[in-house]
């Protein structure tokens, strides 16, 4: 009985057009599928005064170079890592803070990032050096 559910559920899903979505209504033996034509419309809010940032084609280097210079112009990059690193795609990013933007950028590489009390912004390798920031 799991598999003939299961498959419904798959043809249903299948069958379902892009502006429409899968509701299971119950969770006994009566249950049923019944697609809905109104999606759900998720909005996530983003204010005029939140930081965003440009990331263009090119080097990621110069675009950390650009993000820093921006939102923390009194601070030093310290760049530990290969200068070859690039970003493939224009893409534009909006955060809660400069420390934002440079996180998501750092998770997208898989790189580290560590602002220093000193007015330095480092990134480096967080694979070889994995407790590197921590102080």
């Amino acid at each position: 009985m799991k598999y003939i559910t299961a498959i419904i559920i798959l043809l249903v899903c299948a069958s379902a057009g892009a502006n429409s979505f899968v509701e299971i209504i119950g969770e006994d033996s009566d249950s049923y599928l019944q697609v809905k034509e109104q999606p759900v419309v998720v909005r996530e809010t983003i204010s005029e005064s939140m930081p965003s940032f440009d990331l263009e084609q090119g080097l990621l280097k110069t675009n950390i170079e650009r993000l820093t210079s921006q939102y923390m112009p009194l601070y030093e990059l310290v760049w530990s890592l290969d200068d070859r690193l690039e970003q493939y795609s224009n893409v534009a990013i909006v955060g809660d803070s400069y420390e934002d933007l440079l996180e998501q950028i750092s998770r997208q590489y898989i790189i580290g990032a560590c602002i220093r009390p000193n007015n330095v912004v480092e990134m480096y390798d967080i694979q070889a050096n994995r407790f590197y920031c921590e102080d």
